[in-house]
Order: C-alpha cells, then structure tokens, then sequence
C-alpha cells in the first residue's frame, strides 16, 4: 500500500513515513490509510499552521483525555492530556 501525500501541517516525508510506520506496528489502522493524524496534535501547533496557512482541518477540536478502567468499580480519571477530534466526534 503506497502512502498519502503528507498533510500540509506535515514538517518533512520521513517523519510522514516514520508516522504511518508506528501506526502499522500498532495495528492501529485496520488495514487502511491513517486519517487520524490530528489526534496528535496539539492546540499550539494547529494555531501555528492556522495561521501559516497550513491546517488542513481548522475545525479539529481538543478535548482532555480521560482514563477509564474497572476493577471493583468503574473510574474515571482526568489527564492533563489533550487528544484532537474533529468536531463533530467531540461529544463522544
């Protein structure tokens, strides 16, 4: 399977390369291209390509992730860390 073109957020092809690689090794894909390269970003950067003229999805929004796992009880705890979605999946 031959990659997309790079995001024009993207600094580089072999980073590009390198990205899709790990995505493959973590069998995060499905079979399928990666579409999901915004989750990665952050607030800052999406600003800094916004007004370079470089973000291709100015609607992605940040929302704080949150673990949750089980053992007697279902918890919930809020990181300090921030994942993007494309907003109309922020509600999820």
């Amino acid at each position: 399977m031959s990659l997309p073109r790079p995001p024009r957020c993207w600094n580089g092809q072999h980073g590009w390369e390198e990205w899709n690689s790990l995505n493959k090794m973590a069998d995060d894909t499905n079979g399928k291209s990666p579409d999901h390269y915004c989750t990665d970003c952050t607030p800052e950067y999406q600003a800094q390509m916004k007004a370079a003229g470089r973000c291709e999805h100015p609607e992605v929004k940040f929302v704080q992730i949150v673990e949750r796992y089980r053992r007697r009880a279902r918890k919930e705890t809020k990181t300090n860390s921030l994942r993007g979605v494309h907003s109309e999946k922020a509600g999820d």
